[in-house]
Parts: structure tokens; C-alpha cells; sequence
């Protein structure tokens, strides 16, 4: 996955139009420093929290604050889907245990625990 994002000039300048313009600008054209102090102020935040979210829910996938949300939100999907087929797994092989007819209910207790790489404590 890239991490950069093509822009072409005139998509800059339309959104420079569109959305900061109004919010930079006073009705002369000339740019309010203090408002623009702040929305940077704002826009670094974003840019140093962004990543931490996007790395925690990627597992260290991502972690660039630049990706496209779909980007993010199908590797999140991935991860729940192997976690969820991780967990089905675990149950099945846990089933199989309890199930299991030669082993008494203190042997199908060890087992269970060495699967799951339980110490007594």
C-alpha cells in the first residue's frame, strides 16, 4: 500500500477553495495568520494521534496518518476475520477434547490447558 497520495494541482486549489478558503481567508483574500496557526495547530494533532489508532487497530500494519480510510478499514476487517476463524479453531479443537470419551474430566482439563499453554498457578 502506498502511503503518499497523487493530488493534482487543480484538486488542491478546489479544495483549497471549497473548504479552507473560508475558514483562512477574510473577505479581502488575505490570510488570517491566527486562524491559520490554529487549524495547523489542529491538523498537527491529528497527524501525531491518527497513526497511533491506525497502528493499534492494524496490529502494526498502518501507521501513517495518510491512508485512505478504506485502506485501514480492510485491513482491520481482515484481522477480525482471522481472529474470529482463530477463535472458531480453538472452540472446535476445545469441543473435541470435552468430547473426547477415553479421557476423564481431569485429563480433558490438563489437555485443554496444555492446548492453551495454561500454567498451574
Amino acid at each position: 500500500m502506498s502511503r503518499t497520495i497523487e493530488v493534482a494541482d487543480e484538486e488542491i486549489e478546489k479544495n483549497y477553495n471549497e473548504f479552507w478558503k473560508e475558514i483562512i481567508e477574510d473577505g479581502k483574500g488575505n490570510i488570517n495568520k491566527k486562524q491559520l496557526m490554529k487549524e495547523l495547530h489542529t491538523y498537527s494533532f491529528i497527524l501525531n494521534e491518527v497513526p497511533k489508532v491506525y497502528c493499534e487497530i492494524t496490529n502494526g500494519s498502518l501507521s501513517y496518518p495518510n491512508y485512505k480510510a478504506e485502506s485501514v478499514i480492510d485491513v482491520y476487517q481482515d484481522i477480525l476475520t482471522k481472529d474470529y476463524l482463530y477463535k472458531k479453531y480453538i472452540q472446535e479443537e476445545a469441543k473435541d477434547i470435552l468430547n473426547d470419551n477415553n479421557m476423564s474430566d481431569k485429563e480433558k482439563l490438563a489437555e485443554i490447558k496444555n492446548y492453551l499453554e495454561i500454567e498451574d498457578d
